[in-house]
């Protein structure tokens, strides 16, 4: 026997949503088509009943729709990271993998790498220069000077607190091969000074560093004009995930949609016949999931702009933006590229560091043939010009 169930009728998108984003409960047929237009045909607003998997498919979509955009510079930070791990001798056809050309028997390859310690060089002046924060008042009354020595104590106070040398000391090592390495701001519920009243820290803001494999932005975005759109991506432990976004959630993700649980394997990654580390290597033999944050600046369309987090195919947080702007900061390695992803400086290096290691992988061959007895042999080997 079937008992017949009454459907619900058709409604628009969530009329509380779109209200905190400062949209119109009803959209009209224009407003559709430039949503349409700026954040694709799968954006969820547009249907009538978006659920989770909507959001997902998005964010999803927006990822995949900017991948192609930065194979090529992709490309070349893999090639900059082996050669400042000193893998140099190294060659790919097209987009495929770098790898080390087949060697003579009696060729020598020899590295001698000056582009490791130029690099952190450059860290190393960045993390010693400490800046100097200058409030100024608006005016001379007492109230604004005072204002002013507070603000000023409030920006040391938080620079020491979100430990502002040690991330900028990170940040300027992946813009060293990368170009730019950008800075995600979040707020911690376990930071912050502590609240006797709740027996729990108040919380605080805190910073995370993001590599540019790990970001994809409008394609108009420039070094002199922000991209409306950002989207990040990475993969984080399950039990960070546990961490963050509470124990059932995590479970959530486990029970209900275990395909998006990814196992990373025991064996580390091999490249060009060396065993090297990578930058996940810790999340070895460890379930994983992905974790996809969308930022989209305020516009026509969306007055208050939008925040979209979500951990493997679940919603944890879809609003406006928490703070009015997008917490993410650009930083560069002072490479005078326009582009938003910027080319390195040491890609400039790096033919003055391959002629360096053919220069002594040359002198080492020829000490080997020649050392001994058999430089000797040779007629004029040795002159009165060689003994003076």
């Amino acid at each position: 026997m079937t008992i017949p169930v009454a459907m619900p009728p058709p409604q628009d998108a969530d009329p509380t949503l779109q209200q905190d984003l400062g949209m119109p409960s009803e959209l009209d047929h224009e407003t559709k088509a430039g949503l349409q237009a700026m954040y694709g045909s799968e954006f969820p607003l547009l249907q009538a009943q978006p659920d989770d998997d909507d959001w997902v498919k998005w964010a999803e979509s927006l990822w995949d729709r900017h991948t192609a955009s930065v194979q090529s510079r992709l490309h070349l930070i893999e090639r900059n990271r082996l050669f400042r791990k000193g893998v140099q001798w190294i060659s790919a056809v097209g987009f495929g993998p770098w790898r080390e050309p087949e060697r003579p028997r009696d060729a020598a390859r020899i590295v001698e790498n000056v582009i490791a310690p130029a690099l952190d060089q450059r860290i190393q002046l960045i993390s010693e220069q400490r800046p100097g924060f200058r409030m100024r008042p608006e005016s001379h009354a007492p109230q604004a000077l005072k204002r002013a020595e507070a603000q000023q104590v409030a920006v040391e106070y938080q620079y020491d607190q979100q430990q502002m040398e040690r991330v900028t000391r990170e940040l300027a090592y992946w813009a060293g091969t990368d170009g730019a390495a950008f800075l995600e701001l979040y707020w911690d519920n376990n930071a912050g000074i502590w609240y006797e009243p709740l027996a729990a820290p108040l919380g605080d803001v805190r910073g995370r560093v993001r590599r540019i494999e790990q970001i994809r932005v409008s394609a108009d975005a420039r070094a002199s004009k922000k991209p409306w759109y950002m989207v990040i991506r990475e993969s984080i432990p399950l039990a960070a995930a546990a961490k963050e976004y509470g124990t059932a959630a995590a479970g959530r993700m486990a029970t209900s949609k275990p395909e998006n649980i990814i196992r990373m394997g025991a064996i580390p990654s091999q490249r060009l016949g060396y065993l090297l580390p990578e930058e996940e290597e810790l999340f070895r033999e460890q379930d994983i999931v992905d974790r996809i944050t969308v930022y989209c600046e305020k516009s026509e369309y969306l007055p208050q702009g939008l925040t979209l987090v979500t951990v493997g195919k679940e919603i944890q947080f879809v609003g406006p933006l928490v703070v009015g702007e997008v917490p993410v900061v650009r930083m560069t390695d002072g490479s005078t590229d326009p582009s938003y992803f910027p080319a390195p400086i040491m890609e400039g290096w790096i033919d003055s560091q391959m002629r360096i290691n053919a220069v002594k992988s040359k002198w080492v061959e020829n000490v080997r043939l020649n050392s001994g007895a058999r430089l000797l042999a040779k007629e004029n080997a040795i002159s009165q010009e060689t003994l003076m």
